[in-house]
């Protein structure tokens, strides 16, 4: 099995961001573990779920072809590592809109019969991480802005879909933070994927 790896900066070469993605990509060629990456600003994925894409949502079915290969990709993947921004408290739009166009139901999930869970998780990635920078502390992230990443990412849409042992990295303060504080943040990542 491989790890996929989920990009969602529009800077790929020389952002922060890029830095953490090469960082993961060695530390996955040093442990002997085959990458898959999906670079979702440079793919120019949509992420917007339109009128035709709504009305087959509850079958599952989908129009862009990106869908069925990004599938492919996630259920030949026994770990999964997401990288992005946190703008404005929450997700980048364009990694939202890969969950809903993505994470379809039959694919990754299915209804509950009435009375027992909501959603049944049909997934089995077995580990996940969540690499992000803030601008934003992240005890105030966790606090006083709703827990974006590890209450609503984590505890509800994986582990609604099947994305096991999450785990959350992050760079706060990135903008104004020192460069040291940011190697210190490459190291820690490297140590993390690296050890588990």
């Amino acid at each position: 099995m491989q790890a996929i790896i989920v990009y969602a900066h529009p800077n790929n070469k020389t952002s922060f961001n890029a830095e953490i993605l090469k960082t993961t990509k060695e530390t996955f060629q040093q442990k002997g573990k085959t990458s898959e990456l999906i670079d979702l600003n440079q793919e120019q994925f949509n992420p917007i779920l339109n009128q035709e894409e709504l009305s087959l949502y509850d079958q599952g079915a989908f129009v862009e072809e990106s869908v069925r290969q990004y599938q492919t990709i996630i259920q030949n993947s026994d770990e999964i590592v997401l990288i992005f921004p946190i703008w404005w408290y929450g997700l980048p739009t364009i990694l939202k809109g890969f969950f809903e166009k993505v994470f379809l139901p039959g694919f990754a999930f299915e209804f509950g019969e009435e009375g027992s869970e909501r959603l049944v998780p049909l997934l089995t990635i077995q580990k996940t991480t969540v690499i992000t920078t803030s601008e934003a502390k992240t005890t105030e992230l966790r606090q006083k802005y709703g827990n974006p990443i590890e209450g609503t990412l984590i505890n509800g849409t994986f582990e609604e879909v099947g994305l096991l042992n999450g785990h959350w990295l992050n760079c706060d303060e990135t903008p104004t933070g020192t460069e040291e504080r940011r190697r210190s943040f490459l190291r820690e990542i490297h140590t993390y994927l690296l050890s588990t």
